[in-house]
């Protein structure tokens, strides 16, 4: 009604205004004026009531996007608006849809990046986040003021200049989970107008391996710098006795040559681990393609290693089947890591005791393994000593690392044996796994992809 009454008082007026100057009779006008109020309630009427419907189903769509479009029935208008409406409404379900799917497809983005992702509002309220963001910080959850999500003043300070300076920032955090620090360096941007609450993006990069390395290297300086400083110490200290007391003590010569002969010793080998460690690492990343038989290869090492085993009242014992594969790999490699093995199951096994060396083939390796899946050779040395308790496990191939340092430096050991064990074996995509028991010994488990041909079969 809004529209027609404004409308029948214009008619009103203009037929007002002819009667005044005489140009139409007042019977006429009226007449007249009665057929024009009536045509404008009757063609008006249909589309003021139809604007008005239109009005209140826009303003209950933007709650209600299913809606369905009003129907006009009356007036002469209405078959169009009628069409006009439902083809408005089809765009308007086809954006909806659009919309819905690029807000899908943003969070699979978003869930898809290995990279932890925060996306910040102006209030520093977490809007959204992904996966891997909340499998570092944990317990996340939407609109969380980010100050209890990470408390750090470098965090705090990126997050202050992004969204009061507009600057970006980069700014290296440590994360503590569980007990176990992850170092992080978070790349805190602003983002551009038009992203809904979103104000600023945190990508979070985890370098924890890199500082690890960085600090790996810095100990393997000073424990090598330290490992070659302690027999050239000893081998100054015995040239300085023979140049001055013992010049002219037979004995004394005898007793201080003998010294320099085991310090040179140990320095050459130190050296020589060093330069083989060195090979290695330099390979690592190189898979060889050849074929170890293993079988000949244990035997020709338990020869060789039989007079260390001599000396020490000790034999070793083989348990290999026939029908073992060959594995995938070069051969002095794996001869060097099995014998590094064997040697030290000799030096640390008890006096008169066994060292037992099996081989066999497993269809399913154990689920604690981290090699690729398949059937896998493994090779187990045994032996019967003192064990290893479990918190030395871990670091076991670590360079320079000693459970027990006195009686490594005793029997010449580097500390570089089984890093060189673990380095070979991750060059032949293989695994290392110690198993002890404190008081009974320890098994090393060595694991390498085997190499199957039609004459050859599975062992039991």
């Amino acid at each position: 009604m809004g529209l027609i009454v404004p409308l029948v008082l214009v008619e009103a007026g203009i037929f007002l205004v002819l009667v005044a100057t005489g140009e139409l009779a007042v019977a006429a006008a009226a007449a007249g004026f009665a057929v024009l109020a009536v045509m404008s309630v009757v063609l008006v009427w249909p589309l003021v009531s139809g604007v008005d419907s239109i009005r209140s189903w826009i303003v209950r769509r933007s709650g209600l996007p299913d809606l369905e479009p009003p129907g006009l029935r009356r007036g002469p208008l209405a078959p169009q608006l009628q069409s006009v409406l439902h083809a408005v409404s089809h765009a308007l379900d086809e954006r909806d849809t659009r919309i819905v799917g690029l807000a899908r497809d943003n969070d699979h983005l978003l869930d898809a990046l290995t990279a932890p992702v925060l996306l910040v509002s102006n209030e520093s309220e977490l809007v959204r986040f992904n996966g891997a963001a909340d499998r570092v910080f944990g317990d996340l959850r939407a609109g969380q003021h980010v100050s209890r999500i990470l408390r750090d003043p470098g965090f705090d300070g990126a997050i202050a200049a992004g969204l009061g300076d507009g600057l970006s920032s980069v700014v290296e955090v440590v994360v503590t989970r569980d007990h176990v620090d992850s170092h992080l360096v978070l790349d805190v941007a602003p983002l551009p107008a038009g992203m809904g609450d979103a104000a600023l993006m945190v990508v979070c990069h985890d370098v924890t391996g890199a500082r690890r390395t960085e600090q790996m290297r810095v100990d393997f300086v000073a424990n090598a710098s330290h490992e070659i400083r302690s027999p050239l110490t000893t081998l100054i200290g015995c040239i300085e006795t023979l140049q001055g007391p013992a010049r002219d003590d037979a004995d004394s010569r005898a007793r201080f040559l003998a010294m320099m002969e085991a310090q040179g010793r140990r320095m050459a080998n130190l050296v020589e681990d060093l330069l083989s460690l060195s090979r290695i690492e330099i390979r690592e990343h190189s898979q060889p393609n050849g074929e170890v038989t293993i079988a000949p290869l244990l035997c020709r090492l338990a020869s060789t290693l039989h007079f260390e085993a001599d000396r020490r009242s000790m034999t070793i014992d083989l348990d290999i089947p026939e029908s073992m594969p060959a594995v995938r790999g070069d051969e002095d490699e794996i001869e060097q890591a099995l014998y590094n093995l064997i040697a030290n199951a000799i030096g640390y096994g008890r006096q008169g005791t066994v060292v037992s060396l099996a081989a066999g083939v497993a269809d399913r390796p154990p689920d604690h393994l981290r090699v690729a899946r398949g059937r896998l050779a493994w090779i187990s040395v045994t032996d019967r000593g003192d064990g290893i308790e479990a918190h030395h496990l871990p670091r076991l191939t670590e360079r320079f690392y000693r459970v027990d340092k006195a009686r490594s430096r005793e029997r010449g050991g580097t500390g570089l044996g089984l890093a060189i064990v673990k380095h070979i074996l991750s060059r032949h995509r293989g695994e290392l796994h110690v198993a002890s028991t404190p008081g009974k010994g320890s098994v090393f488990t060595v694991w390498l992809p085997a190499v199957f041909h039609e004459n050859v079969m599975k062992s039991p």
